[in-house]
């Protein structure tokens, strides 16, 4: 299964649809700026919220809560490494192999590969996709996929240098 997220400028304010493989919304995404730290808030179909990211306030690094259906599922954390960045997915033991910034990278848990995330030119423009080998779950790993992003851009725009 594949889900398509629209490429573009991250920003905290932002609404877009996730669209799965026939081009149809399957997920609304909306951030929200004006709390204490930043969040994501992703919604089905029929409106209800299955997931949210919030950002982790006073941290040295950028570090991001994942919730799903209101459970705190995974903490995201970038460390610098020299002449890279390693991304942690803490609490659900998925190991993240390759190059995260480019969009071209899977997760990986108990040695499989459980998705994977690239970037693909569609009609509608330059397209992150997320390949999904567990339908199950799906969820998860879109909110941690959008919560690794959250991190690589509030890292970008920080002055930590990271």
């Amino acid at each position: 299964m594949k889900l398509y997220i629209k490429e573009a400028e991250f920003s905290w304010e932002a609404k877009f649809i996730v669209a799965d493989e026939k081009g149809k919304g399957k997920y609304k995404v909306e951030g929200e700026v004006f709390t204490v730290g930043n969040m994501l808030h992703i919604h089905d179909r029929s409106g209800a919220e299955v997931a949210y990211i919030e950002q982790k306030m006073l941290s040295y690094t950028p570090k991001f809560y994942v919730y799903v259906r209101g459970e705190r599922i995974a903490e995201i954390e970038r460390e610098f490494e020299f002449l890279n960045s390693k991304y942690n997915i803490i609490g659900k033991g998925w190991i993240v192999e390759g190059d995260v910034p480019a969009h071209d990278y899977t997760i990986v848990e108990n040695g499989n590969v459980i998705g994977g995330v690239h970037k693909v030119s569609l009609s509608w423009g330059e397209t992150i996709e997320l390949d999904i080998y567990d339908v199950y779950d799906e969820v998860s790993l879109l909110a941690v996929v959008l919560g690794m992003d959250a991190v690589k851009n509030a890292a970008d725009s920080s002055n930590t240098g990271i």
